[in-house]
């Protein structure tokens, strides 16, 4: 799920590649609404992050705000089916792979499946981002923006 809107929409018009209308299955008449109220919740739980980051930092609560006024997210459904004990290493349910934004959620069910590598590292890692963009705030655009 991208930034959904229709063709009438000016960040259309303009041939923004991530505004557009989304793709929904016939089959499935409630999941655009579901996954549309899943995303408004994620946002506002972004914006109170950033504001509680911005805080952390000894800054006013809104300072970060203006580098999130137009977010771009992602919203994709994934399965992680159940791997059998005998299963090549390399079959995945999802490849491997790392993501590039500048915060990332994760619902992670009672079956497990998901593993998130290095994570402590991608947390310092991020802290440092920070810490550069309140000095530098176009790294912070750029690093939001990809």
């Amino acid at each position: 799920m991208m930034f959904d809107v229709d063709e009438s929409h000016p960040d259309y018009k303009t041939g923004n590649y991530l505004a557009g209308p989304n793709q929904w299955p016939d089959e499935m008449p409630s999941l655009k609404n579901t996954m549309s109220l899943y995303r408004d919740a994620m946002i506002k739980l972004s914006s109170k992050l950033v504001e509680a980051f911005s805080i952390a930092f000894g800054l006013e609560q809104t300072t970060l705000n203006r580098f999130f006024i137009n977010p771009t997210f992602f919203l994709r459904l994934h399965r992680y089916p159940p791997q059998l004990p005998s299963a090549h290493k390399e079959q995945f349910g999802v490849a491997p792979h790392t993501d590039i934004s500048f915060m990332t959620f994760i619902a992670q069910d009672n079956i497990g499946g998901l593993m998130s590598f290095m994570l402590q590292y991608l947390i310092v890692l991020l802290i440092v981002l920070i810490m550069i963009a309140i000095q530098f705030p176009f790294s912070l655009i750029l690093i939001c923006m990809q």
